[in-house]
């Protein structure tokens, strides 16, 4: 009913909620959700941005599916899902991974590449918020990014007192269709810095034994 935190951050255990199913396989244990009603609801971790208000972030997720629709991860500046600020991050759309960040402007994503259906695989988004820089990548070796110069706003910047991860849940603010991704989730990882293309390659290549 849990995904427990091993960083040795302060940040509790992410709950799983609906009834998404545990399959223990050791060290590529998973959950499987069914995307529509069930969840993974991290505890609130806008103590890791907001001191001073902080932009940067790096989200990871091992993920494997068969859908070519769905959402992967959003954030949420309020509990329950949904109901106050919320966007989506990362997202699967069409076959092709899209990852995105809120501005000023709205949505801004990237087409990162297309998915691999019934594997696992390492999905991975970062924004520098010195350069305005947003990335994607899809095991450690497909990238995207962006120009520079893009401005991420986050609940922080509107005084929200808190900030949630939403794993494989519907969301409305979404890249493609908001949908909820049906599928297996085995890790989750948030940084509060832009990690950079060796980072993300190094831990692809850190976990990729546990799925081969």
């Amino acid at each position: 009913t849990s995904m427990t935190n091993i960083s040795g951050s302060a940040i509790g255990a992410t709950a799983i909620a609906n009834g998404a199913t545990f399959t223990s396989a050791g060290y590529a244990s998973y959950f499987t959700f069914n995307g529509t009603t069930q969840v993974g609801y991290t505890p609130t971790m806008l103590s890791l941005f907001n001191s001073p208000v902080n932009n940067n972030v790096t989200l990871e997720a091992w993920v494997r599916t068969s859908s070519d629709n769905g959402v992967v991860v959003s954030e949420q500046g309020q509990s329950p899902i949904n109901s106050g600020w919320h966007d989506v991050q990362i997202e699967i759309v069409s076959g092709n991974l899209r990852v995105g960040i809120y501005t000023a402007g709205g949505l801004v994503n990237l087409l990162v590449g297309a998915v691999t259906r019934n594997r696992w695989q390492q999905y991975v988004m970062t924004f520098n918020a010195t350069t305005g820089v947003l990335s994607g990548y899809i095991n450690g070796s497909t990238t995207t990014s962006s120009a520079g110069g893009i401005a991420r706003l986050s609940p922080q910047n509107y005084g929200q007192a808190q900030l949630y991860y939403a794993l494989m849940y519907p969301d409305s603010t979404s890249l493609g269709d908001g949908t909820g991704l049906a599928g297996d989730w085995s890790i989750f990882r948030v940084y509060n810095r832009a990690l950079s293309a060796a980072e993300v390659l190094q831990n692809y290549q850190a976990d990729s034994w546990r799925y081969s």
